[in-house]
């Protein structure tokens, strides 16, 4: 539950308040437009949440709070349902070369994992295993998650001479995000020049990174749509500021709308998920009729189209034959995208599948 908020910042956010009301009022006069209505209110929120923030960091200085000296990071002294599922759930995958390619035991798993968290604990790494696995090869699987999961990638090498096996660590992914509406005027080709603009025009992301040298914010790509937008890959710490600052920042003095970016690699040569038309092995499939010639060149009509992924997963699934394979609400492609959104790292606001 939030704190109530000082005399101080009560003589600052009535006003904005009143302002919001304000500019409803005119716009339900039909005085005002609608865009311009959108962006002056999340110039008020934007600056009310930045208040609060400050406000909140301020009153936790005076609050009574845990400090754990083991992993040197400040805990607050209640935690919510989200932050704690958040925290606990599995963030990575171990896995162990049980050395030989038939199936281990149980008892030969066991003394793995034993062996395996006596080599996390003596390396200091702080880490839960959540369920474990063996694969047909041999191999034995580790879900964990780790607050600090640099931490079990740069003791792997100590691990490994530990158990005295081969260890692969696969962490989840850092999500990304598009942001719009950038100036037609900032040139986007400085990837460098993007990142200073980002965390210097918002004071919550560049404390963010002053305080956790882990932070990191990628640019990936930019791109002209309907506005200038830049998708960026960014550390779960980033996203929470990004969510917590209801997905807009500022860019160059301008509000900026921000999304997350789940992007299903697809192949238009053979419409199928997972590559890209210039790695594909497979045959050329339409991805409207899913015969055997180039969507371009497809020519059936819309009562004809049917989806080649549907067909594959079910060669008897009747919804196969509604729609072609480009159809947002096709069951094969809404399953690869909770695929996608399961292999990352979402933070304390997962994303809804």
């Amino acid at each position: 539950m939030m704190s109530t908020p000082p005399p101080a910042i009560n003589r600052i956010m009535k006003p904005l308040d009143s302002l919001l009301a304000d500019l409803n009022q005119i716009h339900a006069q039909k005085k005002i437009n609608a865009d311009l209505l959108l962006r002056l209110s999340e110039y008020v929120n934007i600056a009310k949440n930045e208040l609060l923030y400050f406000m909140e960091k301020s009153l936790s200085v005076q609050q009574n709070l845990l400090y754990d000296k083991s992993s040197m990071t400040l805990c607050q002294s209640s935690k919510t349902y989200a932050n704690i599922t958040a925290d606990n759930s599995p963030k990575g995958i171990l896995i162990v070369d049980s050395g030989h390619s038939s199936l281990p035991t149980n008892s030969e798993a066991d003394k793995i994992e034993e062996n395996l968290i006596d080599a996390l604990k003596e390396q200091e790494v702080r880490a839960t295993i959540h369920k474990r696995s063996v694969t047909n090869k041999g191999k034995i699987v580790f879900k964990y998650s780790d607050n600090s999961s640099n931490k079990i990638i740069d003791h792997k090498q100590n691990i490994e001479g530990i158990l005295s096996k081969s260890v692969y660590i696969k962490s989840k992914l850092n999500p990304k995000v598009t942001i719009t509406n950038i100036p037609n005027f900032f040139d986007c080709s400085s990837k460098e020049n993007i990142i200073s603009e980002i965390i210097n025009s918002n004071p919550r992301i560049e404390s963010l990174f002053n305080n956790n040298k882990s932070e990191s914010l990628e640019v990936v790509s930019s791109f002209n749509g309907k506005s200038k937008c830049i998708i960026c890959r960014v550390t779960p710490g980033v996203r929470d500021v990004i969510v917590e600052l209801n997905f807009a920042i500022r860019f160059c003095s301008r509000i900026c709308k921000v999304y997350d970016n789940i992007q299903i690699t697809r192949c238009y040569k053979c419409a199928r998920f997972g590559h890209i038309s210039k790695y594909c092995k497979g045959e050329t499939t339409c991805g409207l009729c899913t015969k055997n010639h180039s969507t371009k060149t497809c020519t059936e009509s819309t009562e004809n189209h049917s989806c080649i992924n549907c067909k594959s997963f079910d060669h008897q699934n009747t919804d196969c034959k509604n729609h072609n394979s480009f159809n947002k609400d096709c069951p094969a492609f809404i399953m690869e995208k909770k695929k996608l959104i399961a292999k990352i790292n979402w933070g304390l606001h997962p994303i809804r599948s």
